[in-house]
C-alpha cells in the first residue's frame, strides 16, 4: 500500500481556502479575505535565534501561492495588510521560525453568505440563520500557536441555503397570450479577469409554467415530471 503524505518545509505556514456543500466552479471568482499575525520580533542575536513579543502582533505581509504544499515563484498581493484567495487556494508564509507564535483571521464572513466555517475540521463559529442575524459580518480567527504546532490552516465555509449562486430567467408574454413561438436566449457571465463570456460549461435545469422539469433525451426535450434533472447538454428552449 502507497501513502502520499504531504511534506511540509519547517518554518512555513500554509493558509488554504475550501468551500463545502457546493459547486465549487460557482464561486471560482470570490475571492475571500485573509490577514495573518506573527509575534513581533524584540531582538535576534548573532545566531539568528529571535526572541518575541508575548503581547503583541504584527502583519505578515509576505507570501507566495501554494501548490500542493509547496511555495511557487508567484507572489501573494497584499492590500493593507489583506490577502484574498478563491476555493481551492493557498497562500505560503516562509522563513517563519519554528517557535514563533501566529494566528490567521478571515475578515467580512457574512452570515447570510456562510452558515458555518471550520478551522482545520473544527467549527469555530456558526452563524445561526434562524436568529435574525443575516446581514451580520463578523470576522473568524484561529487562536495562537507556534509555527511547528500548526503549519497549516484550512478555512472551510458552509454555504447557507440562501447562497445557492442560482441564476433565474424566466419567459413571459404580454396579457399572458399564449404563442407557438421559440425565443433563443444568448447567456454570458464575466470569468476570472472580468471578461465577458458565454455560458457553455455549466448545469442548468428547464421548466414549464407548471413547474415540470425537462431533460436532454438523444437531442429532444422529455419531461420528467416535477423532479429537477440537470439538461445535460446545451439545448435552450422556452417552454
Amino acid at each position: 500500500m502507497k501513502l502520499n503524505i504531504q511534506v511540509i518545509p519547517e518554518g512555513q505556514v500554509e493558509v488554504r481556502k475550501e468551500l463545502s456543500n457546493t459547486d465549487k466552479e460557482k464561486y471560482s471568482n470570490v475571492k475571500f479575505a485573509f490577514q495573518v499575525y506573527a509575534q513581533k520580533i524584540n531582538a535576534k542575536d548573532a545566531n539568528g535565534n529571535e526572541t518575541y513579543s508575548e503581547t503583541d502582533y504584527v502583519p505578515l505581509t509576505s507570501a507566495v501561492y501554494g501548490a500542493s504544499g509547496q511555495p511557487t515563484d508567484k507572489k501573494v498581493t497584499f492590500e493593507d495588510n489583506v490577502f484574498y484567495l478563491r476555493p481551492d487556494e493557498s497562500a505560503i508564509f516562509t522563513g517563519l521560525k519554528a517557535n514563533r507564535k501566529y494566528y490567521v483571521k478571515e475578515i467580512g464572513v457574512k452570515s447570510e453568505e456562510y452558515d458555518e466555517v471550520k478551522i482545520n475540521n473544527t467549527s469555530y463559529k456558526e452563524f445561526n440563520e434562524n436568529k435574525e442575524q443575516v446581514g451580520e459580518i463578523k470576522d473568524i480567527s484561529t487562536d495562537k500557536k507556534q509555527v511547528s504546532q500548526r503549519p497549516v490552516v484550512v478555512y472551510t465555509n458552509n454555504c447557507s441555503a440562501a447562497n445557492s449562486r442560482e441564476l433565474q430567467i424566466t419567459k413571459k408574454m404580454k396579457d399572458n397570450k399564449v404563442v407557438v413561438d421559440t425565443f433563443s436566449f444568448k447567456i454570458q457571465l464575466s470569468n476570472s479577469i472580468g471578461e465577458l463570456v458565454p455560458y457553455v460549461n455549466g448545469d442548468y435545469y428547464l421548466k414549464d409554467a407548471d413547474g415540470n422539469y425537462y431533460y436532454n433525451e438523444e437531442g429532444n426535450l422529455t419531461s420528467n415530471g416535477k423532479t429537477a434533472k440537470v439538461v445535460e447538454k446545451q439545448i435552450m428552449m422556452v417552454l
